[in-house]
């Protein structure tokens, strides 16, 4: 099986360290994704693009954002981790999750 994938399945079960999926996988590689994604958005809507490319742009990042939102409630709720952990992760990616949405 491709590693990619079964990272991904990895995270999507709770097999990831909950540490790891919030610093490394969400908070440093998913927002820098995010910041190229609207740095496109930006650069699209600069060069007078069509509008549906500007929003499919800007909307491309919105299933990964929530897919890493929802697998960090998820491991939070079966993984044992240091309990600021557990209480801290959801609720920070909650937040993550808005202000990469709306930029």
């Amino acid at each position: 099986m491709n590693p990619a994938i079964r990272h991904v399945g990895d995270i999507w079960n709770g097999r990831v360290r909950l540490s790891r999926l919030l610093w490394r996988e969400m908070l440093v590689f998913g927002t820098a994704i995010n910041l190229c994604a609207m740095t496109l958005t930006l650069t699209l809507a600069g060069l007078n693009a069509p509008t549906p490319w500007v929003l499919l742009a800007w909307l491309a990042c919105w299933p990964m954002n929530a897919f890493l939102c929802i697998s960090v409630w998820h491991t939070a709720g079966v993984q044992r981790h240091p309990l600021v952990l557990s209480l801290v992760a959801p609720p920070l990616a909650t937040i993550w999750l808005i202000v990469v949405s709306v930029l």
